[in-house]
């Protein structure tokens, strides 16, 4: 079963807008040295700590999920990491692109008036309290729109 666990807020600026950054303007990056994704802009955000342990986790834009993924570590930390793209993150070497990816695309979502949520696979022998959210997957056999390759097998989270 599927659980929303936090609804993304970006870190705003003292006028109400959403604090964007760009490591590689700020640190003069020249662009060669960038992954694919690095250039930015991004921006930061919180987690809750109560994020759920590691497994499957999802993105959803307005409830409807557009990525899904999987971690061997708490999901608090992947979350995280996805919301502070820093310096190393957007390097070629040793960087994140799929952490920029996301984050950007998160960036973009919310700048649009969308709302963004992480949600995580509970196992199923845990009670949870009713939600008023559901999560919209993707169609049998489809790909959730952010992902760019075949996401972790969910099945057992429907």
């Amino acid at each position: 079963m599927w659980r929303k666990i936090h609804e993304i807020t970006p870190i705003l600026d003292p006028s109400g807008a959403i604090l964007e950054h760009s490591p590689a303007a700020d640190y003069d990056v020249p662009p060669e040295e960038l992954n694919r994704a690095g250039a930015g802009p991004f921006c930061a955000f919180r987690v809750v700590q109560n994020a759920g342990p590691s497994g499957i986790f999802a993105i959803a834009v307005d409830n409807r999920c557009v990525y899904i993924g999987k971690s061997s570590n708490p999901i608090v930390k992947r979350i995280s990491d996805i919301g502070n793209i820093s310096l190393s993150s957007i390097r070629k070497k040793g960087g994140q692109p799929s952490q920029c990816r996301i984050n950007h695309l998160i960036l973009e979502a919310i700048k649009s008036g969308a709302t963004v949520s992480f949600w995580h696979c509970a196992p199923p022998n845990r009670h949870y309290p009713p939600q008023q959210d559901n999560l919209v997957l993707p169609a049998p056999g489809e790909l959730p729109e952010w992902n760019q390759r075949k996401p972790p097998e969910y099945g057992q989270c429907a």
